[in-house]
């Protein structure tokens, strides 16, 4: 069975003033011609003019007719997706659906809770629920500006972390040379004051060590290095990847912004006119979006984490000597 749908782009695009007076429905419906309603028929819910309205007492003589005066004046010109010459004129509060006449027989024949729009939107602009919708909006933006605000803190925070955690280490790298040197240092200046006693028998030996510590201080700067290296290359990758997680919340909850304030400033635009039935549907359409937006909002709120890391040093005065031999001297650790 087919379902009434409403094409809302046009109703938003219409300025508030656009619409002084009802038409015919049959004449429009019919012969495509604008003619203003004289008459409303309270049992069809159809605007008529002097012609069609005689026609109409000719067949149907029983229904309640009002004049000029007395019709609704909540105009609703959207017409329906499915019956394309049809107005939009009811909304089924059981199923959350606007129905025109043809969808309201096919479709919502069973259904109690079918009211005419102008009936229904009688003082929504004084009610609970248009209340209620523009809490939720205010709640959902509120939302997305935190977001928002922790994120840009998560933006710096890996931009500077980075810095902090590799100034850590060149630090330590400094120190740890720093030990060893004076480590060599004072292996000289032993076997300084062994050749002044054992000049020619410790001279080859002095020589041998020298060269050894030499290449061990190489081997130890390449193997601070090359973790330094690999420190850099880890910390990188974690940064691209929180970087591109953060950069897609920023670009979904901007999307989702953009989609709020069009809903708010097409409600507060219909909230200063008469136009009952263009703010009731932008409510619905608007409560319709919102729905649809908390999960994306949850979403984002959830996926907004980054990766907190930290280095340790193993090297220590007592190992220093012996750190060409080890394979790690640096351990980066994170979490988020």
């Amino acid at each position: 069975m087919a379902h009434s749908r409403i094409d809302f782009s046009a109703s938003f695009t219409q300025d508030s003033g656009e619409v002084k007076e009802m038409f015919c429905e049959l004449c429009d419906k019919h012969n495509k011609k604008y003619v203003p309603a004289e008459k409303f028929c309270e049992e069809c819910f159809e605007y008529l003019c002097g012609t069609c309205l005689n026609y109409h007492n000719i067949y149907i003589k029983s229904h309640t007719i009002k004049d000029k005066d007395n019709m609704p004046q909540d105009f609703c010109l959207e017409k329906c997706s499915v019956h394309k010459d049809e107005l939009v004129k009811f909304y089924c509060q059981a199923c959350k659906k606007f129905a025109c006449p043809e969808c309201k027989t096919q479709d919502h024949g069973n259904c109690n809770m079918v009211s005419h729009l102008p009936a229904l939107v009688q003082g929504i602009e004084k009610g609970q629920e248009i209340k209620e919708h523009n809490e939720n909006l205010d709640t959902l933006m509120k939302d997305l500006e935190n977001t928002e605000k922790d994120v840009n803190i998560n933006m710096k925070y890996v931009a500077s972390q980075e810095t902090k955690i590799l100034n850590s280490v060149m630090k330590k790298k400094k120190e740890i040379l720093s030990v060893f040197d004076k480590h060599q240092t004072d292996v000289i200046q032993n076997f300084e004051k062994k050749i002044e006693e054992t000049l020619q028998r410790l001279e080859e030996e002095k020589k041998e060590k020298i060269n050894k510590l030499q290449e061990n201080q190489r081997k130890l700067r390449k193997l601070l290095s090359d973790e330094e290296n690999e420190i850099k290359r880890k910390i990188e990758i974690i940064k691209k990847k929180d970087k591109k997680v953060l950069q897609t919340i920023i670009k979904e909850t901007s999307k989702m912004k953009i989609k709020l304030n069009s809903i708010s400033t097409e409600l507060v635009h219909h909230q200063g006119t008469d136009q009952r039935c263009k703010m009731f549907v932008a409510m619905k359409k608007g409560q319709e979006i919102t729905e649809q937006l908390k999960p994306a909002v949850d979403k984002q709120c959830k996926n907004n984490s980054i990766h907190y890391y930290k280095v340790e040093c193993k090297a220590s005065e007592q190992n220093i000597t012996n750190l060409q031999d080890c394979d790690k001297n640096f351990h980066l650790s994170r979490n988020t």
